[in-house]
């Protein structure tokens, strides 16, 4: 289960990340397409497995990189 604060983290990133097809790959963006629906499902009894997890912090470092996240 995950905090309401990361949550809110999560969502900010899936809507950017869907967003920036030109910075992600294909993949990324329907991980995130896919992990947004089982979050609004979910909300913070979400489970994110540590693989999931690297995934995540994988494309955010992407997206900071990028410019496209603070």
């Amino acid at each position: 289960m995950i905090t309401e604060e990361y949550c809110e983290d999560l969502q900010q990133i899936i809507f950017v990340g869907i967003s920036c097809e030109d910075v992600l790959t294909k993949w990324e963006v329907d991980f995130l397409s896919e992990f947004k629906d089982r979050l609004e499902t979910y909300q913070e009894k979400i489970k994110i497995s540590d693989k999931q997890q690297a995934v995540l912090d994988r494309i955010e470092k992407k997206l900071k990189d990028a410019g496209e996240l603070e």
